[in-house]
């Protein structure tokens, strides 16, 4: 998963405008700093603010990058912000329209917004329907905000494994709660295995989007 996330905070930061003139950004879900290196490359000189909801997530970070602590859909944005940008974090929000709509309202005249989030078809292989937006979806809550959609793009890409057992361990082990369940009991563990599909792999359907405040 973290190569994976590693290489849509890559492409996140790169879908970002070249002429923003970025003094000001907040970071929304840091974790290990994918995101958060990206946009300094970019902009040197730009004061951010990174968010996350563990402390853990700041000895990642520069030190001088300004650290807040909390979840990031609750947590109240700072005003007047040129940039805003979260890499795979806003899908586990429980509102993202009111995110949006918060985002709108803190960012300049201009400002932009860059989140990467997953569509319907991440972890296909599960056999369940996640509650994810489609990337049409996405965009219209966008633009019934306001915003100006610059990009809105999505791939797929897959991970294999050598066996189904690895795909759980791989879930469990990044802390994606794809299935809902924290313990197993043997005959679903069993079930899980002898259902899923062959060759092992797991699906990820990044969908990134770039948005304008006008």
């Amino acid at each position: 998963m973290a190569v994976v996330q590693r290489s849509i905070a890559e492409r996140l930061a790169e879908l970002i405008p070249s002429d923003l003139e970025a003094r000001n950004a907040y970071e929304i879900g840091a974790g290990s700093g994918f995101l958060t290196y990206k946009l300094l490359e970019r902009y040197p000189n730009v004061q951010l603010i990174a968010n996350d909801i563990t402390d853990k997530s700041e000895i990642f970070l520069p030190s001088d990058v300004t650290f807040i602590k909390g979840d990031g859909e609750a947590v109240p944005l700072p005003a007047k912000i040129d940039l805003i940008a979260s890499a795979s974090t806003v899908q586990w929000f429980d509102d993202l329209p009111e995110f949006i709509i918060k985002s709108y309202n803190a960012l300049n005249d201009c400002g932009i917004i860059a989140v990467s989030t997953f569509g319907k078809k991440n972890f296909r292989e599960l056999g369940e329907q996640l509650d994810y937006y489609s990337k049409e979806e996405l965009e219209n809550v966008f633009k019934s905000v306001g915003f100006e959609v610059l990009i809105c793009e999505d791939w797929q890409e897959q991970m294999d494994f050598e066996t189904p057992m690895e795909v759980l361990q791989h879930i469990k082990a990044t802390g994606v709660n794809a299935l809902h369940k924290a313990k197993w009991t043997r005959c679903e563990l069993e079930k899980f295995i002898a259902n899923y599909p062959q060759p092992a792999t797991l699906t990820f359907h990044p969908i990134i989007i770039v948005a304008k405040k006008c």
